[in-house]
């Protein structure tokens, strides 16, 4: 790397330097920032912003701060890469995520000195570990935001627009749209369902105004018919109906890129669709996948305690009979999903995982059901379902009213339909 002066300040001021050992022997993978530029303390004038002896004084500190970082992670092995004249860095990893980080550690603790991982930030930035490294954005340019309540909304950003998968609830309407001003300047375009529910789709309404909202056909069928309350904990919040519709796929394309969202079947409801992005390899599926700590939909997301004892395998899906869903049809519908190319699934709740994931849990899919088809046709009664499913598998029932529609008892709630479909 040259020393070009000239720029210096611009240059520190668009990035954000990181040296990788420091970065991982804070804390790992998603640490956060621990350290910030601190003031001199020689008592001396500092020097002009911008000039020369700024960035080569901002150089020494950030050296400073990263060798007491590097000192918490155990000895600092000695530099094998021989001293030339003139070179400030033997490796400089542009790229400051999980991999830039992991490989500059990798390097430091093998005794390669001098490695530089650099990153861009904004403004006034600039420093070691300013901000947080974590791994929202996959394969630049699709970025996941994981609700806090809601499911899983993904946003693709394209050169002339945005594109966004899910909404969450009506009450999230402004903080998603902060969220896509921390990505990308562009105007939000278009809107893609991947099903009716109030934590997925409940921000349609207020997104109508500002892009185009697109769902499955039958989406628009059971808001437009509404077979039960559509919003569970929000009633009364106006329901905003799709105004572009599709049969077995749609294709959106926008600023050179493309989004597909495809119908393979009955699953989780009966329009339940799967969005896919072919040029990163990824897919959101909805709630036709979940990665969940047990527990499911119905009983609360994301916040299941793990089980005291080992469970057989299962899976915390919620299936609403209501509205067309079908536990028999759900791996059918997965294995039209699983013809898809791709390496990265976004599933409707839970974390970012991977077609071997996906696979995993239509195996245990089938098992369960398999399971519960016997239980049902050896003549076990609708109690002794549902303590199974209970225990088992962690379909809450206990203190579950029948009805109105409550967030935790949604499985128990249409165990009679399940049982009657399972039972066929």
């Amino acid at each position: 790397m040259t020393d070009e002066r000239d720029d210096a300040s611009s240059r520190i001021d668009r990035r954000r330097l990181f040296r990788g050992a420091a970065a991982l022997a804070v804390g790992g993978f998603g640490a956060r920032a621990v350290l910030a530029q601190t003031p001199s303390e020689t008592g001396r004038a500092s020097p002009a912003p911008g000039s020369p002896d700024a960035e080569l004084a901002a150089s020494k500190e950030l050296d400073e701060q990263t060798g007491r970082v590097l000192r918490w992670a155990g000895r600092d092995p000695a530099d094998w890469v021989r001293a030339r004249a003139g070179a400030d860095h033997n490796v400089v990893i542009v790229g400051a995520g999980h991999s830039g980080l992991s490989i500059g550690y990798a390097l430091r603790r093998k005794g390669v000195g001098k490695v530089d991982v650099i990153d861009r930030a904004g403004p006034g930035q600039a420093g070691i570990w300013r901000t947080v490294a974590r791994m929202h954005q996959l394969r630049t340019p699709k970025t996941m935001a994981p609700g806090p309540e809601g499911g899983n909304v993904a946003l693709y950003s394209t050169n002339d627009g945005v594109v966004l998968v899910d909404d969450m609830f009506d009450r999230n309407h402004a903080d998603i749209l902060a969220q896509v001003k921390t990505v990308t300047d562009k105007p939000l375009k278009y809107v893609v369902n991947t099903h009716q529910h109030d934590d997925h789709a409940g921000g349609d309404m207020k997104m109508l105004p500002i892009a185009e909202v697109i769902a499955h056909r039958n989406v628009y069928a059971n808001l437009k018919d509404l077979k039960r309350p559509y919003y569970e904990d929000t009633p009364g919040t106006p329901i905003g109906l799709p105004r572009i519709t599709f049969t077995d796929q749609l294709d959106v394309h926008l600023g050179g890129k493309d989004v597909q969202a495809y119908y393979f079947g009955r699953g989780h409801t009966s329009g339940d669709a799967v969005i896919y992005f072919p040029d990163v390899r990824a897919i959101h599926t909805g709630d036709l996948f979940l990665a969940l700590r047990g527990g499911g939909r119905g009983a609360a997301p994301g916040r299941g305690a793990a089980p005291a004892q080992p469970r057989p395998p299962g899976v915390p899906i919620y299936v609403d009979y209501v509205q067309g869903g079908s536990f028999i049809e759900w791996s059918k519908t997965l294995e039209g999903v699983l013809k898809l190319d791709f390496d990265i699934v976004i599933p409707g709740h839970g974390p970012v995982s991977t077609k071997a994931d996906l696979v995993k849990f239509k195996s245990d899919l089938e098992t369960m059901r398999g399971r519960l088809i016997g239980l049902i046709k050896q003549g076990s009664t609708k109690a002794e379902i549902v303590k199974i499913l209970e225990d088992d598998y962690g379909w809450r029932s206990t203190g579950c009213p029948q009805s109105p529609p409550t967030g935790g008892c949604l499985q128990y709630q249409q165990v009679d339909a399940l049982i009657a479909e399972l039972g066929r």
